[in-house]
C-alpha cells in the first residue's frame, strides 16, 4: 500500500516536471519565434531601405541620363548657337565676336547685328579669303546715328554688303585705305575722307549693293557715316538770322523739296515771305507746338482764303504768334516743272 502511495507520488512529480519543461520550451520557442519575427520585420524593413537605394540610385542614374541628356542638347544648342554665330557679325567692335565687357559701354552698343545671308564656305583664318561673297552678302543697316561699322577687312580684300535704308544718303568713310565699289563705279579716298552720294531710285527701306575694299596692308575695319544731304528734311540747313532774302535753288528731279530749320529770338508776330512767284513755287511752314508729341501748326502760301495768307508790297505770306525759342521748319518746293538749270526762290523771315 505504501508502495502503491510512492509510485503515484513519483508519477505525479514525473507528470509536473514533464509539464513545466514543456511550458518553458513552449517558452523559448515562443521568444525565438518572436525574434524570428522581430528578424524577418526587420529584413522586410532593411529590403524596403534596399529597394528606396535601388530606387534611388536608379532616380540618380535616370538623373544622370537626363544631365546627360540635358548637357547633349545643351551642346547641340551651342553648336547650333555656334553655327548662327558664324553668320552673325557683331558691329560695334570692328566685328570682332568677342567683345570684351567694356565693350556694352561703347557708343556703337546700338548699332544692328550684320547677318550672312546664307553661310559662305568657311576658310582659314589666316589666309587673304573674305567672309562674303556676292552669292553671299553681308545684311545690315545703319543704326540710330547713321553708322555702321564693318568686319575686319583683310589687307587687298573686299567684302560684300547690302545695306538698307541709305538710298540718297551720302555715304563718308574717315580712312585712306577705304574704297567702295557702288553701281559699278569705284570710289577711293580723297585726302583721307571717302564721300559719295549713294544715288537711287529704290525705295528708302530697300538693301543697296556695296563692295567695300580694304587697300591698305593690313586687317582693318571701317566706320561708315550716312547722312542725308543737307537741305533734306531729315537734315534741314539750319537758318540763323531773319530779314535777310534766302535764295533757294531746287533741281530737277527734287519733287521733296529743300528744307531749313528756325529758331526764334522774339517775341510777337512772325511772317514768311515768298517773293518769287507764288504760283511756281511755295513755302510750307510748321511751328512745333508739342516737341514731345511733335505736334505742329502748319501753313502754307498755298492756302487761298485763309486768314493768315495775306499779302503786301513785300509779297505773299503766313503770319504767326512768336516767341523767342520757337522751333520752325521751312520747305520750298515746287508748284510747276524745273529745267535743267534747276528753279529759283526767293523768300524771306521777317518779324512784324
Amino acid at each position: 500500500m505504501k508502495f502503491n502511495k510512492l509510485f503515484v507520488l513519483i508519477l505525479a512529480l514525473t507528470m509536473i516536471i514533464s509539464v513545466l519543461v514543456g511550458c518553458s520550451s513552449d517558452v523559448v520557442d515562443s521568444d525565438s519565434s518572436s525574434n524570428d519575427v522581430a528578424d524577418s520585420s526587420s529584413a522586410v524593413y532593411n529590403n524596403t531601405d534596399n529597394s528606396e537605394d535601388v530606387t534611388n540610385n536608379a532616380e540618380s542614374v535616370d538623373s544622370t541620363v537626363t544631365s546627360d541628356e540635358g548637357n547633349t542638347s545643351y551642346g547641340s544648342s551651342t553648336t547650333s548657337e555656334e553655327v548662327v554665330s558664324n553668320n552673325i557679325v557683331s558691329i560695334g567692335d570692328g566685328g570682332n565676336s568677342n567683345n570684351s565687357s567694356n565693350s556694352s559701354n561703347s557708343e556703337e552698343d546700338d548699332l544692328p547685328p550684320t547677318y550672312i545671308e546664307s553661310q559662305p564656305t568657311t576658310s582659314n583664318p589666316d589666309d587673304n579669303t573674305p567672309i562674303s561673297s556676292a552669292d553671299n552678302p553681308l545684311v545690315t543697316a545703319p543704326n540710330s546715328k547713321g553708322k555702321v561699322v564693318t568686319v575686319d577687312i583683310k589687307a587687298g580684300t573686299v567684302e560684300y554688303y547690302k545695306i538698307a535704308r541709305v538710298s540718297n544718303k551720302i555715304m563718308t568713310i574717315n580712312s585712306p585705305n577705304a574704297y567702295v565699289i557702288y553701281n559699278g563705279v569705284k570710289y577711293t579716298a580723297k585726302n583721307g575722307v571717302l564721300s559719295f552720294e549713294v544715288v537711287s531710285d529704290l525705295l528708302a527701306s530697300a538693301q543697296i549693293d556695296f563692295q567695300i575694299g580694304n587697300s591698305g596692308s593690313k586687317t582693318e575695319s571701317f566706320t561708315i557715316l550716312f547722312t542725308s544731304p543737307v537741305g533734306s528734311k531729315d537734315n534741314p540747313k539750319v537758318l540763323d538770322s531773319a530779314g535777310d532774302k534766302v535764295t533757294t535753288t531746287i533741281k530737277k528731279g527734287n519733287d521733296q523739296g529743300y528744307f531749313y530749320s528756325y529758331k526764334a529770338n522774339k517775341d510777337g508776330k512772325i511772317r514768311f515771305y515768298i517773293l518769287s512767284d507764288a504760283k511756281k513755287a511755295m513755302l510750307s511752314i510748321d511751328k512745333l507746338i508739342d516737341p514731345k508729341n511733335y505736334i505742329i501748326q502748319q501753313r502754307n502760301t498755298t492756302d487761298t482764303g485763309e486768314d493768315y495768307l495775306k499779302t503786301d508790297s513785300i509779297g505773299t505770306y503766313v503770319e504767326f504768334d512768336v516767341k523767342s525759342g520757337d522751333d520752325f521748319a521751312i520747305g520750298v518746293s515746287a508748284l510747276s516743272s524745273i529745267d535743267d538749270a534747276g528753279l529759283k526762290v526767293e523768300w524771306k523771315i521777317v518779324y512784324a
